[in-house]
């Protein structure tokens, strides 16, 4: 006897909910054309865009579980839908190939495994193995060395902390923990505990290495990727006569000398040149760290830091020509007459172009050693660049300045133990807190003084606002960590184990160096010369007479 099968189309216009978290699940889709989002697959999951050619609703018809995930038309949509019997009866074959696409799908929205390529993903799927826990059970032990990744395939299970009452976390279907142990050998944070009988897929750290090598690795063979991404040449300098260049406006002061708004004759190209003081400079003994900025911006080339265009010197001054970023400081997007801080969106789009200028950086060797919003500048087109390489400097090993800004200082800088680039993590951490509550953490909240500061620093503790978003805290409490040895980003997997953390999972970083994630504010300018974004500064020149030009230090400026 012949069943027949009946697929019905359905089509879906944008935005429209093809299937709700919780519903139960009797209809298992196809994709014919357009574009669907799945979303909410899990607190620590990443969100999936499913195309033409691909199916979903499988899950909930495969174990009787409610719908685990929401899917929404991205763009419009037709499928082909299937209800329970006939997906049983032409489907129901096929079952063990549905249960592995169905992990793949789990597997590729787990952070630290979206370096991996599709073969790599597959390789990793087949090594996964299902283990059983009854109610009760304990998964994994405070304290014991990780060596496994867990995915809930079925049930609960809830992450509890010796000594503290409250359960930190509960994971449900599709969700995930343990996950660091593929990258470091760390003890376990925290107790996780089956709730109910609990299914799970564990992943197995030595199987991992064993079949594609070092998670580290893979995550550098990305890192090295992106890096190539985030720079067009190995430098910006040009060659532009100052002949050519005529001053338009005064933007305003600096240390050494002042900053002013050039356009080039022929080309209408808009500059910012900063002119800086030989007698301060010689003054203040500064002649090896204005050397040292010089060759530190030649070296970085990237969208996300501020590019020299070029350098020029007389008998009185010399000249950096760099980029002009219209919106003005970072800091005074952050902190207006109306508020401070800004949303979580916000925060994290800023958070994403500074990380990627810290990254760059770090492939260079480079300790920042001043990250604050000060230090940031935005463009045109509302996405900021680091600024001021005055502290900059490569660093092997380890460095004993004391330099920096001190709400942003790392505790091995305050304690005078030498720090490396790990000071730029920490200042990282300091930043996301500050761009969402508008304060720093370790401020002196009744006044500015410093030695409070250096004290919250090295002793205080770190406490959040009520409401502060759980994934931006995470990050942040591994990112102020006292010991920079155990401090994210210096340990295996260096700076791309900060951009694979849960805050954002949701990042497309490859459209933040391409430039087509739309910025959450754009400057209003009504022409390439605005500078109505720049606070207004007297204009001071510092001259001394008795300067003489001598020596050579500057030579190779």
């Amino acid at each position: 006897m012949t069943t027949n099968i009946y697929w019905q189309m359905v089509t879906y216009a944008p935005g429209d909910v093809i299937i709700k978290k919780g519903d139960t699940g009797n209809i298992f889709y196809m994709i014919k054309s357009g574009t669907v989002k799945c979303t909410d697959m899990g607190s620590n999951t990443k969100d999936q865009k499913i195309s033409m050619g691909d199916y979903f609703g499988e899950k909930a018809l495969l174990t009787g579980d409610v719908r685990a995930a929401n899917v929404v038309a991205e763009t419009a949509v037709t499928v082909m839908a299937l209800d329970r019997i006939d997906f049983n009866s032409i489907l129901g074959p096929m079952n063990d190939v549905l249960t592995n696409n169905l992990n793949l799908r789990v597997l590729k929205g787990i952070p630290i495994l979206s370096n991996l390529t599709h073969s790599e993903v597959m390789s990793v799927a087949n090594m996964l193995r299902i283990i059983n826990v009854r109610k009760g059970g304990v998964i994994i032990s405070q304290g014991d060395i990780g060596e496994s990744l867990y995915i809930v395939k079925s049930g609960e299970c809830t992450a509890t902390k010796d000594g503290v009452a409250k359960a930190l976390k509960t994971f449900r279907n599709g969700e995930f923990f343990g996950e660091m142990a593929l990258l470091n050998k760390e003890p376990r944070v925290c107790n996780v505990i089956a709730t109910e009988d609990t299914e799970l897929y564990q992943l197995d750290k030595a199987g991992f290495n064993r079949i594609l090598g070092s998670l580290s690795d893979i995550m550098k063979r990305t890192v090295d990727k992106r890096t190539k991404a985030n720079q067009t040449a190995d430098s910006s300098v040009r060659d532009i006569p100052m002949s050519s260049l005529t001053e338009i406006s005064f933007l305003g002061s600096g240390t050494f000398g002042q900053v002013s708004l050039m356009q080039d004759k022929k080309t209408k190209e808009v500059f910012a040149l900063k002119k800086m003081s030989k007698a301060q400079i010689v003054a203040h003994q500064q002649q090896d760290n204005v050397m040292s900025e010089k060759a530190i911006m030649v070296l970085c080339n990237s969208p996300f830091i501020l590019k020299l265009i070029n350098t020029y010197k007389d008998s009185k001054s010399l000249y950096f020509l760099m980029e002009f970023c219209q919106g003005g400081e970072l800091f005074t997007v952050l902190h207006t007459d109306k508020s401070d801080g800004v949303p979580e969106k916000n925060a994290k789009f800023y958070a994403c172009c500074v990380l990627l200028g810290l990254q760059h950086m770090a492939s260079k060797e480079i300790a920042y050693r001043d990250l604050k919003p000060e230090n940031a500048m935005v463009d045109s087109t509302g996405y900021c660049k680091i600024i001021d390489m005055g502290f900059a400097k490569v660093v092997k090993h380890k460095t004993y300045t004391l330099c920096g800004t001190p709400e942003y200082l790392a505790p091995e800088i305050v304690l005078g133990r030498g720090h490396n680039r790990g000071v730029d993590h920490w200042a990282f951490g300091i930043l996301c807190y500050e761009m969402i509550a508008g304060y720093s953490p370790f401020a002196d909240l009744e006044g500015m003084d410093q030695v409070i500061i250096c004290q919250n620093i090295v002793k205080g503790k770190l406490a959040f606002p009520k409401g502060f978003p759980t994934a931006c805290k995470d990050l942040i409490k591994k990112l102020l960590v006292r010991d920079p040895v155990n401090r994210m980003g210096m340990t295996k997997g260096g700076v791309e184990t900060i951009c694979a953390q849960p805050w954002f999972k949701d990042v497309k970083w490859d459209n933040y160096i391409n430039h087509t994630e739309e910025a959450p504010w754009k400057p209003v300018c009504k022409d390439i010369l605005d500078t109505s974004n720049f606070d207004p500064y007297e204009q001071e020149e510092y001259h001394d007479p008795n300067y003489k030009d001598v020596g050579d230090w500057d030579k190779d400026f």
